[in-house]
């Protein structure tokens, strides 16, 4: 999995504790290699000052673009990652005697996720406001990495965080596939996780689908007349699933509009939600259906996106 710890380099003793909680926490695996950002104590014009200014900007919500100042109490100064200031750009101010409370950092996915519980009171905006995300919304968590309790607390926050974005990933590309089952080769190719995370979590992935399962109960169709069709579909998962959006989809010419209802389902199996529609079948001896779920953007759950349904249709 692509994850860097940024420290400097009078924090070396640090980065190794803070490795070794990452992989135990995090990562399950203590054969995981966590990859060095060093930053020199005395030089942060550096590429992994560069990085480092890059995912901190991300991780935050300001109102204007900004710089990383370094000064200290003797006048002098340097730009995070920069030997100049970008243009346009504002000054967000550390004291170099304070630059510890602002490494080390823990990145994992390309983002930011663990950062100094005391940056806030390091860093001093000029001229704009900010403020960190916090972690469920894609920003980070403060720890104190000195206390090794505070990291592993912290690491195992964002381990069960990290599950259940990857899940959600694995809900997307699902959908996106139209598939019954998560592609962990595709995925481990597309978000640099090894396809072995992926097995790990596997039960946990699968938990989050819904099994819909869709039958027709009512009587054959009549070849070229208007029947009428009943269609009952049964949550045989264990999770309630609410906000489905659900279409019946049939040949050219045998529905005369489209059927498409927004449903919630309860678990259990017990309880069916009904459809009912009207069909003009043209051919014999059956009438290919289709039903479609479309789930919440926001859901956490998710259902198969179709289940064919053949219709008995007779002279």
């Amino acid at each position: 999995m692509n994850a860097q710890v940024f420290y400097l380099e009078s924090q070396e003793d640090l980065y190794r504790r803070i490795s070794s909680l990452l992989k135990r926490h995090i990562f399950d695996d203590e054969g995981v290699d966590i990859d060095r950002r060093t930053i020199k104590d005395d030089d942060y014009t550096s590429e992994e000052g560069q990085e480092y200014l890059r995912l901190l900007k991300a991780s935050m919500i300001s109102t204007h673009d900004f710089t990383l100042l370094v000064e200290d109490s003797e006048g002098g100064w340097s730009y995070m990652g920069y030997d100049t200031i970008p243009k346009g750009a504002r000054l967000l101010r550390v004291l170099r005697k304070s630059i510890g409370s602002v490494f080390p950092a823990v990145a994992v996915m390309d983002r930011l996720v663990m950062v100094p519980k005391g940056i806030h009171d390091a860093l001093t905006a000029e001229n704009f406001t900010w403020m960190l995300k916090p972690l469920e919304m894609g920003g980070v968590l403060l720890v104190d990495f000195e206390e090794p309790n505070s990291v592993g607390d912290g690491a195992r926050q964002v381990g069960i965080r990290l599950g259940i974005d990857i899940a959600k990933l694995c809900r997307r590309h699902m959908l996106m596939n139209r598939s019954l089952s998560p592609n962990f080769e595709a995925l481990s190719q597309l978000v640099r996780i090894e396809k072995k995370y992926f097995e790990r979590h596997r039960e946990k992935i699968l938990e989050c689908m819904v099994k819909l399962r869709p039958e027709i109960v009512s009587g054959p169709a009549r070849l070229g007349k208007l029947s009428g069709v009943i269609v009952d579909i049964r949550n045989e998962s264990k999770q309630d699933l609410e906000d489905v959006r659900v279409q019946v989809r049939a040949p050219k010419g045998a529905l005369a509009a489209p059927v498409v209802k927004t449903l919630d389902f309860r678990a259990g199996g017990e309880a069916a939600q009904r459809i009912q529609f009207e069909i003009l079948p043209n051919a014999v001896p059956y009438c290919p259906l289709e039903v479609r779920f479309d789930t919440s953007e926001t859901s956490l759950l998710y259902a198969p996106f179709s289940a064919p349904l053949i219709l008995n249709v007779i002279p």
